[in-house]
């Protein structure tokens, strides 16, 4: 599969710009394009090369974007082309289940502390708020991003014995720990990006910067984010919020 976003502009003036995207046509029947924010130009495709279809986009005098202070994010606003051939936003999630595979099993150890953590704890909000400050307070925040590292947690029981992760690597802890427990919960992608503006016309994972939990309730769901130290469950940062 493919996705990729281009900006169309900058925070400088361009006298010529062009983005060239060229591809196998059978990825090419599969892609989604759309654009968002004004001054985008209309694809021009060329299929005369067999079994490819190349997508240009051309422009010339490009003015400049002013600098504002928390302004947002071209991505989410534009002038921004966004492609995609990923199917749709499930085939995302699939992708990401997969990626958890095997690495949300609590090994008997961790088991043990967890039923030990809970102990006396008889409804699952008092269970939540045990493993939740576990994960929160006695595991440090730290990004080790290298690889498939960018988006694939690290194994739930390494991240325990290290007691450190990034944001994924908590939040697939406190997932095993409370599933564990017989709570459903489940890892939730987010985009903090200003106001987390998602293109849901295009399905692409590039599109989320954090990773939290959800555990569903009667009406909704029960949102927790265990990067924050000495948090409770359901308090979330800005961005996320």
């Amino acid at each position: 599969e493919v996705s990729q976003s281009f900006i169309w502009g900058g925070s400088w003036g361009m006298e010529k710009l062009r983005f060239t995207a060229d591809f196998p046509a059978e990825i090419a029947s599969r892609l989604k394009i759309e654009s968002i924010g004004l001054g985008v130009p209309k694809a021009v495709v060329d299929k005369s090369t067999p079994g490819r279809v190349t997508y240009r986009w051309s422009g010339e005098t490009i003015r400049g974007e002013r600098y504002e202070i928390e302004r947002a994010p071209s991505t989410q606003i534009g002038p921004t082309i966004h492609l995609s051939s990923i199917a749709d936003w499930n085939a995302v999630g699939q992708w990401y289940r997969g990626l958890l595979a095997s690495r949300n099993d609590l090994n008997p150890e961790l088991q043990r502390l967890a039923d030990e953590w809970t102990a006396g704890r008889i409804s699952p909000a008092e269970q939540i708020v045990a493993l939740h400050a576990q994960v929160a307070d006695e595991v440090r925040y730290v990004g080790l991003e290298f690889g498939q590292a960018d988006y694939q947690p690290h194994d739930c029981n390494e991240v325990w014995a290290n007691r450190y992760g990034d944001c994924k690597d908590k939040a697939n802890l406190l997932v095993a720990l409370l599933r564990h427990r017989g709570i459903p919960a489940s890892i939730a992608l987010v985009n903090t990006s200003h106001l987390g503006l998602v293109d849901r016309r295009v399905p692409d994972y590039a599109m989320f910067t954090h990773a939290i939990v959800a555990i569903p309730q009667k009406k909704g769901f029960l949102f927790c984010d265990p990067t924050i130290a000495y948090s409770t469950p359901g308090m979330l940062g800005a961005g996320s919020s």
